[in-house]
């Protein structure tokens, strides 16, 4: 057996190899209908569900131009990306046709442009170029009339004539007033062949629409499903079998329930439960066999929880000047909070933790959790009303969408009676905060 080293097995944070899984020949979709042409294809799925890794892996890697959603601040700054995410280009243009007719300081001149100047170097300085022409009209008549013309025009043409597949990953987050802007931009190019991906948040899919209505036809939503059981167990199970070791079916459940439906979260799990059980490359000889060990869960889980600054955000809740928050004392209060006292704020975040595993919250079962913990008004002894777990969740929506109005980590809606968190690495650090 081939000896490998854990960490080219379990890659969190990069593209894997040894462990990808290509689910429901999404991969295969995704090339179909960009060959098909004519529709921005827009890869939708939650945060760290593999949106990018699909891209990647489905797709020629030299042939992919792919800009950041939050880079793009200028169309001029947009098209500026592009020439530089593109792998080659063409060196230099034609500029000799009248050099016959220019006279020898001019025809050393012509020389010399078509020796060094390059081609997106050409748009990056054309004012310069263009200054350092002005001795001579005809050669600057020449080159303006060759080179300072619209660079978006010169390299759409060129990125389709080869083929090049332009990628905005989290287009969710180009300013929204850029955003209309930008799709206007990219209608003539579509009709002309150029290969469009933009990858966005299940919410957020119906931007290009709404902003151009008449693309209503030309764009096709690609959904990654959400990852399923079996789905999640590929990767440790391919990815240990490749180090030699098996995993005990109770730790491979656990392993899959606390990933959270992430790709990117059973990459890093796996990763550190190598670390802990000792396993830094492929093992020789017999296999190696892992159970289910607490403490070691516990090592890797400290590991990958972190201090998250939204969920202590959400849990100060706001501050209304003149008002004082009503006290509730509870029935086996968390270890950390030594006085048996929460607020309503701490309260409902308390229950979110019981169902942090979940997408998707009922409002009547996160309701019931709570009336579980017995919380009690501490002067009044009243119990907790309905009415105020369900200001504190629009409370912290509004809170979430202020921090990420892109990608809030929680958001409820009542007219569904629903909590969303769709953000794997929220609901990790929400449900094992206190693991330390």
């Amino acid at each position: 057996m081939k000896i490998i080293s854990s960490t080219q097995v379990f890659t969190p944070g990069k593209t894997p190899d040894l462990t990808y899984n290509d689910r429901h020949k999404l991969g295969e979709r995704l090339n179909f209908r960009l060959d098909r042409g004519g529709q921005i294809i827009v890869v939708s799925g939650p945060s760290k569900v593999g949106k990018t890794v699909l891209i990647k892996k489905s797709l020629e890697n030299e042939k992919l131009v792919s800009v950041q959603g939050g880079d793009i601040v200028t169309i001029d700054g947009f098209i500026n990306e592009i020439f530089k995410k593109l792998k080659d280009l063409p060196k230099e243009k034609k500029i000799y046709e009248k050099e016959e007719k220019l006279n020898k300081t001019e025809g050393e001149l012509t020389a010399e442009l078509g020796a060094k100047v390059k081609f997106w170097g050409v748009f990056k300085s054309g004012t310069v170029i263009e200054g350092r022409f002005k001795k001579t009209g005809a050669v600057q008549e020449e080159v303006s009339n060759n080179y300072l013309d619209d660079p978006f025009s010169r390299v759409v043409e060129y990125m389709i004539s080869n083929q090049y597949i332009l990628v905005i990953d989290d287009f969710h987050y180009v300013p929204k007033e850029l955003q209309k802007a930008l799709i206007q931009k990219l209608k003539s190019p579509l009709n002309d062949g150029l290969k469009i991906v933009f990858a966005l948040i299940p919410n957020r899919t119906s931007i290009v629409v709404e902003h151009e209505p008449d693309m209503s036809g030309r764009v096709h939503v690609l959904e990654i499903p959400t990852w399923e059981k079996e789905d999640l167990g590929y990767i440790p199970d391919q990815g240990f079998k490749k180090l030699n070791v098996t995993l005990d079916e109770e730790l491979r459940d656990e392993l899959i329930q606390n990933s959270f439906s992430s790709p990117y979260l059973m990459q890093d799990i796996c990763s550190f439960l190598a670390y802990y059980s000792n396993i830094n490359e492929t093992e020789k000889g017999t296999t190696k066999h892992l159970k289910l060990e607490e403490e070691t869960l516990k090592e890797v889980y400290k590991e990958i929880a972190t201090n998250d600054t939204v969920i202590e955000y959400l849990e100060l809740g706001r501050t209304q000047r003149g008002t004082q928050r009503i006290p509730f004392s509870i029935k086996n209060p968390p270890a950390d909070n030594v006085n048996n006292i929460l607020d309503i704020y701490e309260l409902v975040m308390l229950g979110l933790e019981v169902h942090a595993i979940y997408n998707v919250i009922e409002l009547d079962d996160l309701f019931t959790t709570i009336q579980g913990f017995n919380p009690e008004r501490v002067k009044s002894k009243t119990k907790v009303k309905l009415n105020d777990v369900t200001k504190t969740l629009s409370s912290f929506t509004q809170m979430a969408i202020e921090k990420n109005p892109n990608d809030p980590a929680i958001e409820f809606k009542n007219d569904v009676n629903k909590i969303y968190m769709y953000d794997a690495n929220f609901s990790f650090n929400l449900k094992f905060r206190r693991i330390s």
